[in-house]
C-alpha cells in the first residue's frame, strides 16, 4: 500500500492495526493534501464569499468658491512661482468668474475659459474678489438630459439636444462662463456660454472660436422632444421654458458633461 506521502508501506497484518495508521494518517493530512487527492476543481465552481462594504452617502456640497477679475491678473508656473502670462479679467465683453479648484499660500488654481479643454491657471488670491455660487450643472450625454443642482440637491432636470456623431459635445469638467445675449430669435431669449470648445470645429463660421453653450431649439422643439437628440454641432439645445430656468445658475457655477 503506498502511504499520501509516495512512501512504500508494507502490509499491515491485522485490522486493527491497518485502522490505527488510517486514523494516524487521518489525522495528519493538511486540506492541502485533501485537495491534491480530489478531481480538479475549476476556478468558476469556487465561490468565494466577499466583504460587504458600504458605500457612505457624499455629503452634499452647498457652495463653490469663484474668483472674480477686475481686470487681467498675472498667472504663474506655480504658487511662488515665476509668471507666465495673464489671466484676462474680460471674456467676449464679460467678467470672467473663475472657479476656484484650490488654494496653496495665497495663490488660488483657477479654471480659465480657453483652449485647451478644461485649462487651469495659478493666480494670486488677493488680485481677485471671492464669491460662492451654490449651482452645479451636470449634463448626461447617454440620457441626452441636464441635471441642476442648488446646495448639492437636484432641482430639475431636462432633455438636451447634444453633439451629432461628427461634431460631438466634449465631456469635463466645465463651468458656466456667461450668460450672454442672443445672437437670434431662435437661440432664445439668452445664451449660457460654458468654458467648454468643440473638439471637432475650430472656428465656427469665421469668428475664430467654437464655443460650447446652452441655448433654445434653434429649429423645431420636437427635435429635442422628451428624450432629447444628437442634433447640434456641439452646442446643448434646449426648449425654452427649460432655458429660462438654466437662466438662474450664475457664472462661474461648475457644468460636468459625461458620456
Amino acid at each position: 500500500m503506498s502511504s499520501r506521502r509516495g512512501v512504500e508501506r508494507p502490509w499491515l497484518g491485522t485490522l486493527a492495526a491497518a485502522i490505527l495508521l488510517a486514523l494516524v494518517l487521518f489525522a495528519g493530512w493538511t486540506s492541502a493534501d485533501l485537495l491534491t487527492q480530489a478531481e480538479p476543481i475549476s476556478k468558476a465552481a469556487i465561490t468565494v464569499a466577499k466583504p460587504v462594504i458600504e458605500t457612505p452617502t457624499p455629503t452634499p456640497v452647498e457652495s463653490y468658491e469663484v474668483a472674480n477679475l477686475s481686470g487681467s491678473v498675472d498667472k504663474y508656473d506655480e504658487p511662488g512661482g515665476k509668471v507666465i502670462g495673464t489671466v484676462d479679467g474680460t471674456w467676449y465683453g464679460y467678467p470672467s468668474k473663475l472657479p476656484v479648484y484650490e488654494k496653496q499660500d495665497g495663490y488660488l488654481l483657477v479654471g480659465v475659459q480657453i483652449r485647451p479643454n478644461e485649462s487651469k491657471a495659478w493666480i494670486k488670491e488677493d488680485a481677485v474678489k471671492l464669491t460662492k455660487t451654490s449651482w452645479r450643472v451636470k449634463v448626461d450625454l447617454s440620457e441626452r438630459r441636464v441635471y441642476v443642482y442648488k446646495k448639492g440637491e437636484e432641482q430639475w432636470s431636462a432633455p438636451v439636444g447634444i453633439g451629432k456623431k461628427s461634431t460631438p459635445t466634449p465631456t469635463g469638467s466645465f463651468f458656466m462662463a456667461m450668460k450672454a445675449a442672443s445672437p437670434s430669435a431662435g437661440y432664445g431669449p439668452f445664451v449660457m456660454a460654458i468654458s467648454a470648445h468643440s473638439v471637432a470645429i475650430q472656428s465656427w463660421q469665421g469668428s475664430g472660436d467654437a464655443i460650447i453653450a446652452f441655448h433654445g431649439p434653434v429649429g423645431s422643439d420636437a427635435q429635442i422632444g422628451t428624450k432629447g437628440a444628437a442634433i447640434s454641432n456641439g452646442c446643448l439645445r434646449m426648449h425654452v421654458e427649460d432655458l429660462e430656468k438654466l437662466g438662474k445658475v450664475l457664472p462661474g457655477s461648475p457644468v460636468d458633461i459625461v458620456k
